[in-house]
């Protein structure tokens, strides 16, 4: 990341022109729209071949996204050297286009792996919404087992007075027995039951009664 505070001096306009395009017989004119075959180095062409070769065989495998790696390079190396004003393409037009290729392959490879995190962090999101949704449904539906067992605790207690725990959990349902402690603990703290003892055989027999 380049310092915005300590910028460069404007260093002024290229003065660019176009190289101009040779005049071949009479079927080329300077300044034409016709095609030009721009001269690669002996060097370039023969590395060039080799890759393709490497690939046809099996050698060498290339990522997708790289299929069309060498024309790419190929035309960034014709471009610098249109940009030096010259119509052949050297090798130190292609070595600087592998350089370049080399910083937007590192670029690219950091832009999908910002995608990747991005579709991580969506999939884990969209996993724990579902996942909170589940939970809301159970624990609205613990509520309101609980919210039962609650009341029909309440109404046996007032037709047989103080019961012991054994009796109030066989007048339950099976659904509502899992939260009968659940039940008797809000009974409690909301001061509508209370927990008494009295004297048995041997210890004492804890009992829940309506509390008046």
């Amino acid at each position: 990341m380049p310092d915005l505070d300590y910028l460069p001096d404007w260093p002024g306009e290229l003065n660019w022109q176009p190289p101009e395009i040779p005049v071949v017989g009479d079927w080329l004119v300077a300044g034409s729209e016709d095609p030009y075959d721009l001269n690669f180095h002996p060097d370039i062409v023969r590395e060039v071949r080799q890759r393709r070769l490497q690939v046809v065989r099996g050698e060498v495998q290339l990522d997708p996204l790289d299929s069309h790696l060498m024309l790419v390079r190929l035309k960034v190396a014709a471009l610098l050297a249109i940009l030096d004003e010259r119509l052949d393409v050297n090798m130190d037009d292609w070595a600087l286009s592998g350089k370049i290729m080399e910083n937007s392959n590192s670029i690219r490879t950091r832009v999908i792996g910002t995608l990747e995190k991005v579709k991580i962090d969506k999939a884990q999101k969209a996993t724990a919404a579902k996942l909170a949704d589940s939970l809301a449904i159970e624990d609205g539906r613990e509520r309101a087992m609980t919210k039962k067992a609650m009341e029909r605790i309440t109404r046996k207690l007032a037709e047989d007075g103080p019961t012991i725990r054994k009796v109030i959990q066989s007048f339950l349902s099976s659904a509502q027995r899992e939260f009968l402690d659940e039940a008797l603990d809000a009974l409690i703290a909301n001061g509508r039951v209370e927990e008494i003892s009295e004297p048995g055989r041997g210890e004492d027999v804890k009992l829940f009664r309506l509390k008046t």
